[in-house]
């Protein structure tokens, strides 16, 4: 129950950190969605695979797409935008 209250403000917190920084935010979701990936993958490595294994990789793929979103609005403008505008057709 103490978790649900810190909820709100640590993810206030976590908007603002996107808001003011979007390319760290965006790289620390690739980061997260990659461990999300591995977790799940670990679980379809071994006999007890089942469907929260699957959706950990997908929510983990899902992290890591958002996360490539984010780093390329932090990067607009920049010779880095390159690459990103690049992987979406430009």
């Amino acid at each position: 129950m103490e978790l649900t209250f810190i909820a709100l403000p640590v993810g206030v917190a976590f908007y603002s950190f996107r808001s003011r920084l979007p390319l760290w935010y965006g790289l620390a979701e690739v980061v997260v969605g990659m461990a999300a990936v591995g977790a799940g993958s670990r679980s379809l490595a071994t006999v007890t695979a089942d469907a929260s294994s699957v959706l950990g990789i997908l929510g983990g793929l899902y992290i890591i797409v958002r996360g490539l979103d984010n780093m390329s609005k932090g990067v607009a403008g920049t010779p880095l935008a390159v690459p990103f505008g690049v992987l979406r057709g430009e």
